[in-house]
């Protein structure tokens, strides 16, 4: 059936909130928990006598929540508490329009496919494997069907933080691509650097390992060269 009408966070739009098996509360994704974390202060010492901050004492000590030990959510069409799975066991909605039931990943946002990888073992943005995209065992990432044979591979390169921003590029949500030598780093982080390059006049060169750039420009809204993960 169709999905439940959908409430939205920053990261994904679902009818339901996963409990974070951590710090036990609900939130709408992964993402929300981590975020929580980022806001809230750390739980510094207080004086003698003294109450912690409440939100300082609220906060989660795991700062990355793992979305494969997601047990339980709540829908948000009944707020009935339950299992976690693609349709709630109350009212029989369904609560994404894609569900993962390895990353326990709910979302509906229209026009954003995504796909899980068995080999990365992470859901990521995309049609599916021999669909837009193929997993490279050597790389250890998904990179562009058009590009099977012919990329750079470097071995684990996706394995690797941007070499701009330092990011972790293997886990990042922005969009990802490759120089011809093989080496990844983040679409946006690739454009800026080109472009503070031609600024000074400069030839860009790859920040991992200085070989020429000579990969084509990539026009935003294109198939990304690897698949950036959701």
């Amino acid at each position: 059936g169709e999905p439940a009408a959908a409430d939205g966070c920053p990261h994904y739009t679902s009818a339901c909130e996963i409990r974070a098996p951590c710090c036990g509360k609900f939130f709408a994704c992964r993402l929300c928990h981590d975020d929580a974390q980022a806001r809230c202060p750390p739980l510094a010492a207080a004086a003698e006598g003294e109450a912690p901050p409440a939100a300082a004492a609220a906060r989660c000590e795991v700062r990355t929540m793992d979305r494969y030990a997601v047990r339980e959510m709540r829908c948000l069409a009944c707020g009935h508490e339950q299992p976690v799975g693609a349709s709630c066991v109350k009212c029989a909605k369904r609560l994404g329009a894609y569900y993962c039931d390895i990353c326990h990943l709910f979302d509906s946002t229209p026009g954003r496919p995504i796909y899980h990888c068995p080999y990365c073992n992470i859901c990521r943005f995309g049609r599916g494997l021999g669909k837009d995209f193929h997993h490279c065992m050597r790389c250890n990432s998904c990179v562009a069907k058009e590009l099977k044979d012919t990329h750079a591979c470097v071995p684990r390169a996706m394995e690797q933080p941007c070499p701009l921003c330092k990011e972790d590029l293997f886990t990042s949500r922005h969009p990802l691509t490759s120089l011809t030598c093989g080496h990844g780093m983040h679409f946006w982080c690739l454009n800026a650097y080109r472009e503070q390059m031609a600024a000074r006049g400069v030839p860009a060169v790859c920040p991992a390992c200085a070989a020429p750039d000579e990969s084509a420009p990539l026009a935003a809204g294109t198939c990304p060269v690897v698949a950036a993960p959701a």
